[in-house]
């Protein structure tokens, strides 16, 4: 599960990298950071799609990501997509 390959995943997916591409979103002061959250993370596709955005872009800086889940089984596959 969690690859992305569900429809609202990837529109959401989609939107994520349209919205951290955004040119406003390129300030690497921390009170201009833009933040993620990726409630109900599942295997955490959603927090790494707005990671490689910015990394794409070079903006990581600028970037915070955090998920939110509470299955077990789902906290351990968001754990091992993201090493």
């Amino acid at each position: 599960f969690g690859t992305g390959d569900h429809p609202t995943s990837r529109m959401c997916g989609e939107w994520l990298l349209d919205v951290v591409n955004c040119p406003n979103h390129e300030k690497d002061d921390v009170k201009d950071r833009f933040n993620v959250m990726d409630y109900g993370a599942g295997s955490g596709i959603l927090a790494l799609v707005a990671l490689l955005a910015a990394k794409r872009k070079d903006t990581l800086a600028s970037i915070r990501v955090e998920g939110v889940e509470v299955d077990p089984i789902a906290i351990e596959a968001a754990r091992r997509n993201s090493i």
